[in-house]
Parts: C-alpha cells; structure tokens; sequence
C-alpha cells in the first residue's frame, strides 16, 4: 500500500510540473508575441508538450516543412490536377 502512494505522489508531482511548464511555455510564447496560436494549436501544443515531458518513451521529432505537410494531412486540398496524397505521401497525378 505504501509503494503505491509514494508511486502515486511522485506521478501527481510530474505531472503538475509538466502542467506548470506548458502554461509558462503558452505565456512565454504570448508575452513575448512570438507566435499567435489559435485555441486549436494551443490545444495541440498542450498535447504534445504534455508527451513529451510525462510520456516514458523518447520523442520523436517531426519537421513540419509547410503546405505539403498540411495537404498529406487533408488541411490542404491538393493542386489543380492532383489527386490527393496516398500513404506514400507522393500525389496521384490523372
């Protein structure tokens, strides 16, 4: 009983340390007007801060490099004369 307690306190505090750097990582970003992030990306930026720093696995990295990132994951709608991406990220062309 007394190792789940010290196990459930320890998680508590990881989490409210985790919980404590994504909101200065959010005030920080508006503050300082470095980037203007709608309720969506906020929510995903949560989401992906809180991974990281309570998930037990190492992040992966991933480079968002623009539009064609955004058109492999339907935001975007192909050019005019594509159809759009398949799983190989590369567009089906008629």
């Amino acid at each position: 009983m007394a190792g789940v307690a010290v196990l459930d306190t320890r998680l508590r505090r990881i989490v409210e340390g985790a919980v404590g750097m994504v909101d200065h990582t959010l005030s920080s970003l508006g503050e300082r007007d470095i980037v203007d992030l709608d309720e969506e990306r906020k929510a995903a930026m949560v989401a992906n801060l809180m991974v990281v720093l309570v998930g037990d696995r190492g992040a992966q990295p991933v480079v968002n490099s623009g539009r064609e990132s955004l058109r492999r994951a339907g935001r975007l709608p192909a050019p005019e004369g594509e159809k759009a991406s398949g799983p190989s990220g590369r567009p089906h062309r008629p």
